[in-house]
């Protein structure tokens, strides 16, 4: 079965480029030729030729070319229209050898990653071409037969895929018309310097995790941090989304209307290793009823509703002080590290009022602002917003989850001992392993896995401190590089509380830095413990946990 390529179908017409733009004098020429040439195809043979003698004297024409007219008419007057004076388009006087030197240089070179200038090809043809006593050819030549490749091939053989998918047509559009049905979730760095709410040193860039419906384009909503993109910040974006946001809006201090809540039918995403549908994120959306979509690999115009989200928000953060800009010709001499000056608290405080904002301006698409449409059309279809019956469990569901050995005093997990009554239950029921859920922000207590049910099992320390994985590899970094002997559980939680206490009586860039570097984290990873939210707290990650 042959391609559906432009070049095996028929064309509608064929069409003359210079019918429009032919004179005034010579259309009229033309046009008389033409009725002329009608008239005379209309006799019978035997009698034309007094008919073209007659005709040519009229267009003042020999009868050569009325007769040349003839055999080209075709019942319109375009048909009688020359081909344009000049070599035709896309036609070269090149010599055969220097166009087979131009097309081996600029496959060699030209088409590759390494993404050579046009203009160092154009020097490697010439060399060759003097070498073989050929005439060298210009660079606008070389230029134009570069024009006239396919330029998504050219984009694509050169790794500028992004380019390649701006040039590839993408009709239709993902309509959704009902609210709660479909939800976009994607990640994206935000592009402003935070600083450090204990000392204002600046702590690098925040990811932020955006919620959307795309029915009504309401911000279902969203999570910020300075750890990467992971299932643990997926979680805590979720439970932001489905919890009602009043108490969430009065922590912040922001005075609004975030109606939008409850659980969707569906949540659609890319392809990234923390919406994979057969690890714990799938099995957790699958266990509240939520379909998982996945986006088809390279067609990220699929997910435009997030991504044209997270660009408007992108383009509102470029005015905060300390923001870092698109990119180094647009930051200019502008130094977003010296001009930082909002802490993470105020960045949070920040995007709710743009959510907030978001939802009451009118969007292009729409014609009329987000929330309108969205209590417009949960009017029409009757929808009610009904949170988790239990939240806890509902964020549970999504955190990370390993499985461990038992030994004598429970077992150990980052050197963290964990021991209890749930632990002991296993073991009597000949359990040599134990699997549990863990939340990176706060390991004070981890949720084993008994039978059907999660119980949690407090940490093996006086007091069980709200301790964070960050801190964790951070102590254990520091002992490796002082060559402190092996760590204890004891030893490590220790080491994390005395940290803590340095860092608030000597709150030192050097200090910090020294800690960091022991650690082996970049300073855009780090940031002090803080509150983030009405969902607990909130604390610093230097990578993915899970």
């Amino acid at each position: 079965m042959p391609s559906d390529t432009l070049e095996n179908r028929t064309p509608a017409f064929v069409y003359n480029p210079r019918l429009t733009t032919l004179s005034d004098r010579s259309w009229e020429s033309l046009r008389t030729r033409a009725e002329i040439a009608k008239a005379i195809s209309a006799l019978p043979p035997g009698k034309r030729a007094r008919a073209v003698e007659e005709g040519a004297r009229r267009a003042k024409v020999s009868k050569a070319t009325l007769y040349r007219d003839l055999a080209k008419f075709n019942g319109t007057v375009g048909d009688l229209i020359g081909l344009k004076p000049g070599c035709p388009a896309g036609s070269t006087k090149l010599l055969a050898e220097v166009r087979e030197i131009v097309r081996r240089h600029l496959e060699d070179s030209y088409l590759r990653k390494e993404r050579r200038s046009l203009q160092s090809v154009v020097r490697k043809i010439r060399e060759e071409c003097a070498a073989r006593a050929l005439p060298a050819p210009a660079y606008s030549t070389v230029a134009r037969a570069v024009t006239r490749l396919d330029q998504i091939m050219v984009a694509r053989r050169r790794g500028e895929d992004s380019k390649a998918r701006s040039m590839i047509l993408a009709p239709g559009s993902y309509d959704i018309t009902t609210p709660m049905s479909v939800w976009q979730i994607d990640h994206t760095k935000l592009d402003v310097i935070i600083v450090s709410e204990v000392n204002r040193i600046p702590i690098g860039r925040a990811w932020v995790t955006f919620i959307i419906d795309v029915a009504s384009r309401m911000i279902a909503g969203f999570y910020l941090t300075l750890e990467s993109p992971s299932r643990h910040t997926v979680a805590k974006a979720l439970i932001n989304a489905v919890m009602p946001k009043e108490k969430y809006l009065r922590s912040l201090n922001v005075v609004g209307v975030w109606p939008i809540f409850g659980l969707p039918r569906a949540l659609h995403s890319d392809n990234a290793a923390e919406f994979r549908p057969d690890g714990v994120y799938g099995r957790a959306c699958e266990n509240h009823f939520i379909k998982v979509i996945l986006r088809q690999v390279g067609k990220p115009h699929h997910g435009g509703h997030i991504e044209r989200l997270i660009g408007s928000m992108m383009g509102r953060a470029k005015l905060l002080p300390g923001a870092t800009k698109s990119n180094p010709k647009e930051r200019g001499s502008y130094n977003s590290v010296k001009q930082a000056r909002m802490s993470f608290r105020d960045v949070e405080r920040w995007l709710a009022e743009q959510v907030i904002d978001y939802h009451s301006a009118r969007h292009s698409t729409l014609g009329r602002p987000p929330l309108v449409e969205w209590r417009e059309l949960c009017r029409q279809q009757r929808i009610v917003c009904e949170p988790p019956a239990h939240p806890d469990a509902f964020y549970r569901d999504f955190l990370p989850e390993v499985s461990v050995k038992i030994g004598r005093r429970g077992f150990h997990w980052k050197t963290l001992n964990y021991c209890g009554p749930v632990v002991q239950q296993l073991v009597r029921s000949g359990e040599r392993s134990v699997t549990f859920k863990y939340d990176p922000s706060d390991l004070s207590q981890v949720f084993v896995r008994l039978g059907e049910a999660y119980h949690a099992v407090g940490l093996n320390y006086p007091g069980s401190p709200q301790i964070t994985l960050w801190e964790v590899q951070c102590e254990l970094a520091r002992r490796r590089e002082c060559k402190a002997g092996p760590s204890t559980s004891a030893l490590t939680v220790a080491g994390i509380l005395n940290a803590r206490v340095e860092e608030l009586d000597q709150p030192s860039r050097e200090r910090q830095s020294e800690r960091l570097k022991l650690a082996g984290i970049s300073l855009g990873k780090v940031a002090s413990s803080s509150k983030a939210g009405a969902w607990g707290e909130f604390f610093s990650s230097g990578g993915r946990h899970d």
